[in-house]
């Protein structure tokens, strides 16, 4: 598919020009990149992009070194570091610490 499409020649390729062409190619694209077909088109129209499972990102991420100890001193597991709170994260360092658990 990709053959027909290059940067030097944009979108004149007799596959790409013809409705049939596009509506086959956008086909294809929905089954490539694994969204519904209403997903495709509202992120080719209205440049939205699709979700894709990945976790929000919160507002405040937790400091590097903070996610270090925790996992490496304290030895949390990632995914229970992860749920935490920077308050939460600190008052569980501040436990190990003080009281070596």
């Amino acid at each position: 598919m990709w053959e027909s499409f290059s940067a030097r020649e944009g979108l004149q390729s007799s596959e790409f020009c013809s409705p049939v062409g596009l509506a086959t190619s956008a086909a294809e694209l929905v089954l490539a990149l694994d969204v519904s077909e209403d997903e495709f088109w509202n992120c080719v129209l209205n440049g939205r992009l699709p979700v894709r499972g990945a976790p929000a990102v919160r507002k405040e991420a937790l400091p590097a070194g903070l996610v270090y100890l925790l996992i490496h001193r304290v030895g949390l597991a990632e995914e229970t570091v992860a749920e935490l709170t920077k308050e939460d994260a600190v008052a569980r360092l501040h436990q190990y610490w003080t009281e070596g658990t």
